[in-house]
């Protein structure tokens, strides 16, 4: 499996990559959205986890542009750093696939349980 990490913070970036790597086949790294978006040209993801304040594109754009990030049947995952969250977003708002917070202590957990599904499968 495939997978794009989408994260103008480096750091989180990295933690997500280096967490995910035994259960991927390939881990890139983004850190804008048009970064991803070349990236998705370039590659086939199965899985794309999009933080959603980007320094290219503000949580609401990103929101409204998630479908751009789709390319077959990939799932798309918002992950966001809105911790408290101030507002639930949920996946059927967003047309992500699914949401994860960043502050949430099982974050990295829930991370490798979706990259473990099989295509077609999540939580």
């Amino acid at each position: 499996m495939n997978v794009l990490v989408v994260d103008d913070d480096k750091s989180m970036a990295l933690l997500i990559a280096a967490t995910l790597r035994a259960l991927a086949k390939r881990i890139e790294v983004a850190s804008t959205f048009a970064e991803a978006k070349e990236w998705l040209k370039k590659f086939v993801f199965q899985i794309v986890l999009l933080d959603i304040g980007l320094p290219d594109s503000l949580a609401e754009d990103t929101i409204s542009r998630v479908s751009e990030m789709r390319v077959g049947n990939n799932k798309v995952v918002i992950i966001t750093g809105a911790w408290p969250p101030r507002a639930i977003l949920r996946p059927e708002d967003t047309g992500a696939d699914a949401v994860i917070y960043k502050g949430d202590m099982d974050m990295l957990d829930k991370l490798k349980a979706l990259v473990s599904k099989p295509a077609g499968a999540m939580p």
